[in-house]
């Protein structure tokens, strides 16, 4: 049985951003629990809602931080932001039609897609943060 929990290598060293992640990875966990207890498709679509919207909110203030910080890496950042909630958003809509199951290899991939975002995009995005808005993200 696969593990969807956050663990200290995500951690991008700035709280606000550090909660919110632990926030999408639990959203993963508990879609992981609604599998393995049998629940049916309307449960799990309304916590795939339920990480869709958190996780517009958490996309929304990234991108608000990184433009008044001037961050120099917005726009990959925003097109892998953009790229990433389509993903999950197509996931959604497959669960929806039948076309994928939920189960660990399907969790999976969304919480990779998560933890690869937050190590290869949010890391260094959190070092530019911890320098030039100590203020707003501590």
């Amino acid at each position: 049985m696969a593990n969807f929990a956050w663990s200290d290598k995500l951690t991008v060293k700035v709280r606000l951003l550090d909660e919110d992640h632990k926030r999408l990875l639990g959203f993963v966990s508990t879609l992981k629990e609604l599998a393995h207890k049998g629940a049916g498709v309307r449960e799990i679509l309304g916590e795939v809602d339920h990480l869709l919207a958190f996780a517009r909110t958490h996309l929304t203030h990234e991108e608000t931080l990184m433009r008044r910080t001037a961050y120099p890496s917005f726009i990959p950042h925003k097109i892998e932001h953009d790229r990433l909630f389509r993903e999950v958003e197509d996931f959604r809509k497959r669960l929806a039609g039948g076309q994928v199951m939920l189960n660990d290899d399907s969790l999976m991939a969304v919480y990779a897609g998560i933890c690869d975002h937050i190590v290869a995009m949010d890391a260094p995005l959190g070092a530019w943060l911890s320098k030039h808005a100590k203020e707003t993200v501590t």
